[in-house]
């Protein structure tokens, strides 16, 4: 009830809020290396890394897109491997998308790898188009969470704070530098990507007015026997500072969020029959 993101064609999500300042919370702008996110890349054993986002799909992957009712859906898959993805809002009134990741080895070998999830932080305002400052983020090692609180202004003098967190999969490094994240690869194939390490560089705190620096990506190996697959999970939203940590441990905690996401949406949303050949009003009512 209090989150809006926007899935995109061309493969992003962008996160909205309303809760002070009507504002995006990960606004695109590609020449400052900002692309809005929830989607990630997965590095093979080889060292070749497969983008999911769909803008950059590799030649030789078959891909789908899913808008359904509070989720955006994605499917990635090239040769030996395939990425299944869900963005989505789950039922209820915590500020928070959900991002589940669920990796299947087609190969004949054990598969090795990194997932780095990510997903950019350039707030700005609708009220004066103003982009917002932000603090330096920090790196909560306990709640596997990147923080950055947003700086106050004569708009919002009590701004909430952007987070993200590793609810499931361990987390090896994580960067919050996106010039030193995309580095001269740019968005396609990320220099730390690439390096197969993230270089846990903080952003330098941004006074606003113009797009910063300022990112989270985490890196989290995998490795997934022949015919197998690993579901990880992660989260992203902004909020007062001092629920994240309450919101983490929830989400954390949570069993099959996205199937009791879909439970509740279908009993919650309107059912209406006009007759045969009339079931797509009802879909259509429901979408809206």
């Amino acid at each position: 009830d209090q989150v809006v993101a926007t899935a995109h064609t061309r493969g992003h999500v962008r996160l909205w809020s309303q809760a002070r300042s009507y504002q995006w919370v990960n606004l695109p702008a590609p020449a400052a290396s900002q692309h809005a996110g929830g989607y990630g890349y997965l590095r093979l054993g080889g060292g070749r890394v497969i983008s999911t986002l769909y803008a950059d799909r590799a030649a030789d992957a078959s891909t789908r897109r899913d808008f359904g009712a509070g989720y955006f859906g994605r499917f990635t898959a090239v040769p030996g491997v395939k990425i299944r993805e869900r963005v989505y809002a789950p039922f209820g009134d915590d500020p928070v998308l959900l991002h589940d990741v669920t990796i299947r080895n087609d190969c004949r070998c054990p598969f090795r790898g990194d997932w780095i999830e990510y997903w950019g932080v350039n707030p700005r305002s609708v009220v004066g188009n103003r982009y917002i400052g932000l603090a330096a983020p920090r790196y909560d090692r306990r709640l596997r969470t990147l923080i950055a609180a947003q700086l106050p202004d004569p708009v919002d003098r009590r701004p909430h704070t952007v987070y993200a967190a590793a609810l499931r999969g361990r987390v090896a490094d994580w960067t919050t530098d996106a010039q030193r994240f995309f580095g001269a690869g740019g968005r396609a194939l990320p220099d730390e990507v690439a390096a197969g390490r993230l270089s846990g560089t903080p952003a330098p705190r941004h006074p606003g007015g113009a797009p910063g620096r300022h990112l989270f990506a985490f890196r989290t190996p995998v490795s997934i026997p022949i015919g197998g697959s690993v579901t990880l999970r992660y989260a992203y939203g902004i909020a007062r500072g001092g629920r994240v940590p309450g919101l983490v441990r929830r989400w954390r905690a949570a069993a099959a969020p996205l199937a009791r996401s879909q439970r509740a949406w279908r009993s919650w949303l309107p059912q209406v029959r006009f007759g045969a050949g009339r079931k797509w009003l009802s879909r259509e009512l429901q979408w809206d």
